[in-house]
C-alpha cells in the first residue's frame, strides 16, 4: 500500500522502523492494487491450516515478510441483518497490521500491535456476550481455557500471559473460574486499570439435587455484580482474592467481603463451599496489555477432606473442556511424568478435546540433570502425547524470585535468558526455540483466538436469532394479563377466532381441507364396510350332477352314471346311445374299463364361498350371506305355504332379506367410533392453537368443558339416530320406487342366469372328461356352438331359487346405498350445522362474559396463576440479554461495514457476519503474526530450513 491502513490512522502513529526487505509481487499480486504482502499473510489467518508459522530474520537483519506456507484462502464473513441486507467486505483490513509498526520484543510491551483494531473490538463484543450470559442460554461463544493440575504451575502462567497475580496460598489456590479479559488502551499516557465483578451463573440451594453441580441450580438470567476497582496489582491480587471468598460463601452479601469485613462472620452462621462454579471476571486495562480473555480454571485435585469436591471439580472443569468452541490451554510440569498428567489425559481421551489443546510445559529448570532429552524431543514434535496445536515451554519466575518483587519485565528477560544460555534448550533442543517462551506463546494465544471469534460470529448471530425465537415463542404462551375493561372483549376474541376455524374446516372452505377430507374417508368407509357385506350366491347345487349323463340318449340329469365289471353287455347296450359311424368310431377309440375297477362318474362337491379380506381392520366374512342354492330350494319349499304352484309367500322371502342386514351395525358402530374420536381429537388441536397461550386460565378448563359437552351430546343424539334408522330398515323391507327395483331385479337375474349357464358347461365338460378322458373334451368355443347342448344348459333346475337370490341382491344394494346416506346426512345436517351455526353462541352463552357481572367473570376466566409473572419476568430478561447481544453484533457491523460492491477491489475494510459463512467453529492452525524473536517452525516446532 502507499499509505497507512484505516487501522493505522486509527491509532497514534509509532515512530517509523528501518525499510522491510519485501519481496516482489508475484503476477496474481500485482493485479490486485488494493493489499500489500503482508496483508495476504494476515488474510490467511482464518484458514484451517496445519502449522504454526514464525518469521525468519534476513541477511540484512531486517525482518522478512512472508505469506505463511499452511495458508489457504479466506472466506467472507457476514451478519444478517433485520432488514436482510447483506454488507460485503474485504476480511483484509481487520486483521492487518500496519507496515510501519514498532519491532516487537518478547515481553508485554507493544505485543497490543498484533491485533488491528477490528479485531481488538470483536474480542470486546466476545467478552460483552459472555457477561451477558449468554452461554447459559445455550449460545455456544469461543473461549480459551487454562486448566492443569495442583502445582503445575498453572498460575505462573497465567500471571505470565496476563500479568494477573492470582493468589498463591498453599494447597488450592483457585476455588472457582476466573475470566481475564486483557484491553489494550489506545492511549499511551493511560494508567493501570482493573475492575473485578462476580459473574453469578448458579444459585446455591444448600439442598443436594440431581443437578450438574450438586446443591446449585443454573441462573437462566445471569447477573454480573460489580466487586471491586483497582489501582495496582497488589489492590488486584487482595480483590480476587476477596472476591473467590464471597463466592465460596454464596450465602452471604458479597459486599461483606469487597469491604474487607469477613472477619465479621461467624464461623457457625455463615455457611461455606469448598469451590463455586461462580466465576470472577477480571478487567484490566493499559497500553502494554494484549486484547486477550481467557478463563483460569481451578486445578484438577485427585484427593480431598471432602470427597463430593473431587467430582465436582471435574465436572466443573469438564463442562468448560468440552465445549466445541473452547480453545484449551493444558499446563504441565516438566518436574513431574507430563505421561501421567491427570488434566492431560481427561483433556486428550476422555474429554475429546485433544484436537483444540494447547500443552505448556512449565519449569523446565526442574528437568533432572543428565537425563535424555530424546522423550521430550519427541513431545515438541507432536509425535508422543499429540495436541492439536504442539506444545509451548515456558520458564516462569521460582518462589524466591518472587518473594524478591521480579517485576513482569525482568522475568521475561530471565525467562528468554534461560532458554539462551541452559541445557538441553540452548543446543540439542534450540530448533524449537520458536515455541520456547512467553511471547510466544502470548502472540499465538492472541492470534489463535482472535481468528477464532471472527470464525464464530456468524454462528453466534443465527444462534442468538433462533434463541429470540423460542423466546418469543414461550412469551405467546404466557400472555399478559388483560386489563380489568378489556377481559371479556380477550375472550370473546379467542371464541370467534376458535369457532369461525371450526366453521370453515366443517364448510371445507378453501383452504381449510383436513376436517373434511376426515370426513370424507369415514364415509368411505362405512360404505365399503356395508359393500362388504352384499350378498353372494354359490353356482352349483346338487341339481347339477349328471349333466353330462342328462344329455346322452334316454338319460335324465337325475340318473347317476355307473359302469360296474357286473354289468352285462345287454345292459351296456341298453344304455348305450344308438351306434353313428361317427360315434362308433369314438368308441372304438374309447378306453375300456378294466376288469378289476368299476368305473363311476362323480361332480365334485359344492364349494365353499372363497374368503374376501378385512375392510378397514373388519372381517366381514361371518356376516355376509352366502346362499347355497340347495339351502334356498329347502327354506322355500319348508317355509311358504302357498298352495299356487311357484308363488312364494312374501314373508318367506323378507326373512331372508332380514338375514342379510342383520350386522348393518358393525359397519354403523364403527363409523361413530371414528367419527367421535376423530372429530374430538380436530377440535382440540383446534382449540389447543387458539387457547393454548391461556391454558393455566379458568377459561382454558371451562371453555373445553362446554365444547367437549356439546361433542358428547351432539355424538349421542347422533347415536341415537342411526339406531332408529337401522331399526326402520329391520322393519322393513321397504321400497318405494317399484320400477327401479325391478329393473335393478332384473339386471341382476341375468347376472345370476349367465353366470349359471357358465358354470353348468364347466361342469359339463368336466363329467365328460371323466368319461371321455380330458383329451376328448372339446374346448367352450366349440361345445357353445351345440345348440342342443346350449338348450339344455339353459333349463335352469333353480329358476325360483335364482329369482329369489336375486330379488334379495337388488333390494340389498338399494337399501344399503339409502342406509349409508341416511346417517351421513344425518350427522353433516345435525352435528356439522350445529358446530358451524351455534358453537360460539353456546360458549358464550354458558361462559356469561356479557351478563350483568360479566366482567367480573371474565377477569376470573383469565386469572393467570402466580408461577406465570415470573416466568414472564425471567423470559423477558432473557429476550433483552439477547436482543442487547444482537446489538453488540449488529454495532460492529455497522462501524465497520460497507455496502459498496467494489469495496475489495478498492482496498477498503469490512466484513460480513451471516448466514452464507460456515460459522461452525474451527480450531485448525491459522497463519500467526510476524515478530523478529520467532523463525519459522513447522507444527513439531523444528526449525524449517
Amino acid at each position: 500500500m502507499g499509505g497507512p491502513t484505516r487501522a493505522t490512522r486509527a491509532r497514534p502513529q509509532p515512530k517509523q522502523p528501518q525499510q522491510r526487505v519485501v519481496p516482489p509481487p508475484s503476477q496474481s499480486q500485482q493485479a490486485s492494487s488494493g493489499t500489500t504482502v503482508f496483508d495476504e499473510s494476515m488474510n490467511a489467518m482464518l484458514n484451517d491450516i496445519e502449522g504454526y508459522a514464525t518469521p525468519q530474520k534476513t541477511e540484512a537483519g531486517s525482518p522478512r515478510t512472508e505469506r505463511s506456507r499452511l495458508s489457504q484462502s479466506s472466506e467472507p464473513l457476514a451478519i444478517r441483518q433485520p432488514s436482510s441486507k447483506y454488507i460485503t467486505h474485504d476480511i483484509l483490513e481487520i486483521l492487518t497490521l500496519p507496515d510501519d509498526r514498532p519491532n516487537p520484543t518478547a515481553t508485554l510491551v507493544d505485543e497490543h500491535d498484533s491485533l488491528s483494531v477490528h479485531i481488538k473490538e470483536v474480542i470486546s463484543v466476545i467478552s460483552q456476550l459472555e457477561g451477558l450470559g449468554l452461554q447459559q442460554l445455550h449460545i455456544q461463544l469461543p473461549k480459551c481455557v487454562v486448566l492443569g493440575e495442583q502445582s503445575s504451575g498453572k498460575s505462573s502462567v497465567i500471571e505470565a500471559i496476563s500479568g494477573v497475580r492470582t493468589p498463591r496460598a498453599g494447597g488450592t489456590c483457585t476455588r472457582c473460574p476466573l475470566f481475564i479479559r486483557l484491553e489494550h488502551s489506545d492511549d499511551p499516557q493511560a494508567g493501570w486499570q482493573a475492575r473485578v465483578a462476580l459473574r453469578l451463573n448458579y444459585t446455591f440451594k444448600g439442598v443436594t439435587q440431581r443437578t450438574k453441580f450438586p446443591g446449585w441450580i443454573p441462573n437462566l438470567n445471569v447477573q454480573e455484580v460489580p466487586f471491586a476497582t483497582c489501582g495496582s496489582p497488589d489492590e488486584l491480587e487482595e480483590s480476587i482474592r476477596r472476591a473467590q471468598l464471597a463466592l465460596v460463601h454464596p450465602l452471604e452479601d458479597p459486599s461483606i467481603f469487597a469491604q474487607g469485613r469477613a472477619t465479621t462472620l461467624h464461623p457457625d452462621q455463615s455457611h461455606r463451599v469448598n469451590f463455586s462454579p461462580n466465576i470472577v471476571c477480571i478487567y484490566l486495562s493499559h497500553p502494554t496489555l494484549p486484547d486477550l480473555s481467557f478463563y483460569d480454571l481451578p486445578g484438577i485435585i485427585s484427593q480431598s477432606e471432602n470427597p463430593d469436591d473431587v467430582p465436582f471439580v471435574k465436572q466443573l472443569v469438564q463442562e468448560y473442556v468440552e465445549d466445541p468452541d473452547a480453545l484449551v490451554l493444558v499446563a504441565c510440569s516438566l518436574a513431574a511424568d507430563i505421561a501421567t498428567s491427570l488434566a492431560s489425559g481427561y483433556a486428550r481421551t476422555k474429554w475429546g478435546a485433544g484436537q483444540r489443546c494447547i500443552g505448556v510445559l512449565t519449569k523446565p529448570d526442574l528437568l533432572p540433570a543428565g537425563s535424555s532429552d530424546e522423550p521430550l524431543r519427541r513431545v515438541l514434535n507432536n509425535v508422543e502425547l499429540k495436541f492439536g496445536h504442539g506444545y509451548f515451554v515456558v520458564k516462569n519466575p521460582d518462589q524466591l524470585m518472587l518473594n524478591n518483587q521480579l517485576t513482569h519485565q525482568d522475568a521475561r528477560s530471565h525467562e528468554k535468558h534461560f532458554f539462551a544460555t541452559q541445557e538441553p534448550w540452548c543446543s540439542s533442543l534450540r530448533g524449537h526455540h520458536g515455541r520456547f517462551g512467553t511471547a510466544n506463546l502470548q502472540q499465538f494465544l492472541s492470534e489463535k483466538l482472535a481468528g477464532q471469534m471472527v470464525k464464530a460470529l456468524p454462528g453466534i448471530y443465527e444462534q442468538i436469532q433462533a434463541r429470540l425465537d423460542e423466546v418469543d415463542a414461550q412469551l405467546r404462551l404466557i400472555p399478559e394479563p388483560p386489563p380489568t375493561y378489556g377481559a371479556a372483549r380477550i375472550i370473546m376474541d379467542l371464541l370467534i377466532g376458535f369457532s369461525d376455524h371450526v366453521r370453515k374446516e366443517v364448510e371445507g372452505a378453501y383452504p381449510c381441507k383436513e376436517w373434511r377430507n376426515l370426513w370424507k374417508d369415514l364415509q368411505k368407509q362405512f360404505f365399503e364396510g356395508l359393500e362388504a357385506m352384499k350378498p353372494t350366491m354359490v353356482r352349483r347345487g346338487q341339481n347339477d350332477r349328471g349333466l353330462y349323463n342328462s344329455t346322452l340318449s334316454g338319460k335324465s340329469s337325475d340318473d347317476p352314471v355307473c359302469l360296474s365289471d357286473e354289468d352285462s353287455d345287454d345292459d351296456r347296450a341298453d344304455n348305450a346311445p344308438p351306434e353313428t359311424p361317427q360315434s362308433k368310431r369314438k368308441l372304438e377309440h374309447t378306453p375300456a374299463p378294466t376288469p378289476s375297477k368299476r368305473f363311476r362318474v362323480s361332480v365334485p362337491s359344492i364349494p365353499t364361498p372363497s374368503k374376501i379380506k378385512p375392510v378397514h381392520g373388519v372381517d366381514y366374512n361371518g356376516k355376509r350371506r352366502v346362499f347355497q342354492l340347495d339351502e334356498v330350494s329347502h327354506h322355500l319349499e319348508a317355509n311358504s305355504q302357498s298352495k299356487i304352484p311357484g308363488h312364494i309367500e312374501p314373508k318367506v322371502v323378507d326373512d331372508l332379506v332380514k338375514q342379510t342386514i342383520a350386522h348393518w351395525d358393525v359397519p354403523m358402530n364403527k363409523l361413530f367410533d371414528e367419527l367421535e374420536d376423530g372429530l374430538t381429537r380436530f377440535i382440540r388441536l383446534t382449540f389447543e392453537r387458539f387457547f393454548q397461550p391461556r391454558q393455566d386460565t379458568k377459561l382454558y378448563i371451562e371453555a373445553w368443558k362446554i365444547v367437549e359437552n356439546i361433542l358428547k351430546t351432539s355424538l349421542t343424539e347422533q347415536r341415537t339416530m342411526a339406531k332408529d334408522a337401522y331399526n326402520d330398515e329391520w322393519e322393513g323391507p321397504y321400497t318405494f320406487h317399484k320400477a327401479i327395483f325391478n329393473r335393478e331385479k332384473k339386471a341382476m337375474r341375468e347376472k345370476y342366469r349367465a353366470a349359471r349357464i357358465e358354470t353348468r358347461l364347466k361342469i359339463y365338460m368336466e363329467e365328460m372328461a371323466q368319461i371321455v378322458g380330458e383329451e376328448k373334451v372339446h374346448t367352450k368355443d366349440k361345445l357353445l356352438k351345440n345348440e342342443s347342448l346350449c338348450s339344455r344348459l339353459q333349463q335352469e333346475p333353480y329358476e325360483t331359487e335364482i329369482d329369489v337370490i336375486a330379488q334379495i341382491t337388488s333390494y340389498y344394494v338399494l337399501a344399503f346405498h339409502r342406509f349409508h346416506d341416511s346417517i351421513c346426512m344425518r350427522v353433516q345436517s345435525k352435528l356439522f350445522t350445529r358446530l358451524q351455526t351455534k358453537l360460539r353462541d353456546d360458549m358464550d352463552e354458558t361462559l356469561g362474559i356479557h351478563d350483568e357481572d360479566g366482567t367480573r367473570k371474565a377477569m376470573e376466566l383469565l386469572e393467570e396463576p402466580s408461577r406465570h409473572a415470573a416466568r414472564r419476568k425471567e423470559l423477558y430478561a432473557q429476550k433483552s440479554a439477547l436482543l442487547q447481544g444482537q446489538q453488540h453484533l449488529e454495532a460492529l457491523q455497522a462501524k465497520h461495514g460497507n455496502t459498496n460492491n467494489n469495496s475489495a477491489s478498492q482496498g477498503s475494510a469490512g466484513y460480513n457476519i451471516g448466514p452464507s459463512f460456515n460459522s461452525s467453529a474451527s480450531f485448525g492452525q491459522t497463519s500467526t503474526p510476524l515478530t523478529e524473536e520467532m523463525q519459522d517452525i513447522t507444527q513439531s516446532g523444528r526449525i524449517r530450513r
